[in-house]
């Protein structure tokens, strides 16, 4: 019986790796997909906006790089935080949290496309961006933890990390061609949004499903358990002999040429100390010993 049950316990294990391996390739990937699908439409979008729409020729460039640029800033200020966060408070739950705050900036990118005067548009432009930056840099840092935590328990670090990084480079790859082709054949860019904006909730569905939270062994259970100490030993201390029971002993070793001191516990004739120490002694008595050696240097 014992054998039945550990060799279906094997594959039971492996399906649950695969299970959780497949939910975090999938979540990886239409999370960075969508998420770069709307991002190049984005620049074409701020493009026309700012140069056509408000007039504002070559200067109108500037405006859409300073707040593109929000994104990342915005992503490469947070990702640590949000690390730590996922630290204390779970990877699959901050992974979840990027994933909405993800789809709810790319909705406002919709609502921003309705202003028709240039400061509301570029504010709200650029707090859509701002945010979509703070959602990439959330569940950037939690998939790459879960996916180090993933590779621990299951001493796949090469899997894990790579499954990861291919995903995100998959969607850097894909999603401005995906972008590009469904705002071409529906002439709207606000169907690119919308379509990024339904991957990314998605992706937090899956991130439910299929990735069962993986917390590290510092954090799991009371939050003084790391830092928690052992119960002291309740075996007792070896006893010391009394100094009411010790005695000085002085030997005159003739071999040796040297008084030597003994301290000795009377009750039991233990030696609990002596000058010279017996090795020292047995070191004079070998025959490459020279005078003023102290110790044996070379093996």
């Amino acid at each position: 019986m014992k054998e039945e049950n550990g060799a279906s316990a094997v594959p039971q294990e492996s399906q649950s790796f695969l299970r959780v391996f497949a939910g975090l390739g999938a979540m990886s990937f239409l999370t960075y997909m969508g998420e770069y699908a709307a991002f190049i439409i984005v620049l074409v979008y701020l493009s026309d906006k700012f140069v056509v729409n408000f007039g504002l020729g070559d200067a109108g460039y500037a405006f859409v790089g300073t707040i593109s640029g929000a994104f990342l800033i915005a992503s490469g200020l947070v990702a640590i935080y949000m690390g730590h966060l996922s630290d204390k408070y779970g990877r699959r739950k901050m992974m979840i949290i990027g994933c909405l705050v993800g789809a709810a900036a790319l909705l406002s990118l919709i609502v921003a496309d309705g202003f028709s005067q240039l400061a509301p548009f570029a504010i709200a432009t650029a707090i859509s961006l701002t945010t979509l930056g703070i959602a990439h840099g959330t569940y950037t840092a939690s998939t790459l933890a879960y996916g180090g935590d993933l590779a621990e328990k299951h001493q796949t670090m090469g899997k894990a990390y790579g499954l990861v990084d291919g995903a995100e480079f998959a969607g850097y790859a894909f999603g401005p061609a995906l972008g590009t082709t469904v705002a071409f054949l529906t002439n709207s860019r606000t169907a690119v949004f919308e379509m990024s904006t339904v991957m990314l909730l998605i992706s937090a569905g899956l991130a439910v499903v299929f990735m069962p939270e993986i917390r590290p062994a510092s954090v799991v259970g009371d939050s003084t358990a790391a830092t928690s100490t052992p119960p002291p030993s309740t075996a007792s201390p070896p006893s010391l002999p009394d100094p009411a029971d010790l005695r000085l002993v002085i030997e005159d070793d003739q071999a040796a040429g040297c008084f030597v001191y003994k301290t000795i516990d009377w009750r039991t004739g233990e030696v609990v100390q002596q000058i010279p120490r017996e090795q020292i002694l047995k070191m004079r008595e070998a025959p490459a010993y020279l005078a003023g050696d102290v110790i044996k240097t070379k093996a």
